[in-house]
């Protein structure tokens, strides 16, 4: 939120991720359910394997600790393709690598990548409900 309101502030039109557009589209359970486990179990395992298994290791081991860290994270943020997302994509990705690096593996990055991703498919497919319960509680306050 806090990057649509900067973006809009710069006279940009935010716009949504591409697949955060789909999302908000699909229409049948079928289509849903393909879509989210998608979203929350294979994306999170290959781009966990690319970015935090290969590049990170690779540039770490060659004794370019700061690229690892931020070079990764900058470039799994840029593949999201969405100035919205980039800067929180970026941080997200910080953690990330913090997880690799405090538990030395990849499963506890990927449970995390899963889970965000999760959190922001249902947030998606229930946008209608959220705003509608954002606006009663902003009527109480």
């Amino acid at each position: 939120k806090l990057c649509y309101l900067a973006l809009t502030a710069l006279s940009e039109e935010p716009v949504q991720q591409v697949p955060v557009q789909i999302a908000q589209n699909l229409r049948g359970w079928i289509r849903m359910l393909s879509f989210g486990i998608a979203a929350i179990t294979i994306a999170p395992m290959a781009e966990e394997f690319v970015f935090r298994g290969i590049l990170y290791p690779a540039l770490r081991q060659r004794g370019w600790p700061r690229l690892a860290w931020f070079g990764t994270a900058i470039l799994f943020a840029l593949i999201h393709v969405n100035l919205m997302t980039f800067l929180p994509l970026f941080l997200f990705a910080l953690v990330l690598v913090w997880l690799v690096e405090h538990t030395d593996g990849l499963v506890a990055p990927t449970i995390a990548h899963a889970v965000f991703n999760a959190t922001n498919f249902v947030l998606v497919l229930n946008d209608a409900w959220f705003t509608q319960l954002w606006e009663r509680l902003r009527e109480r306050i």
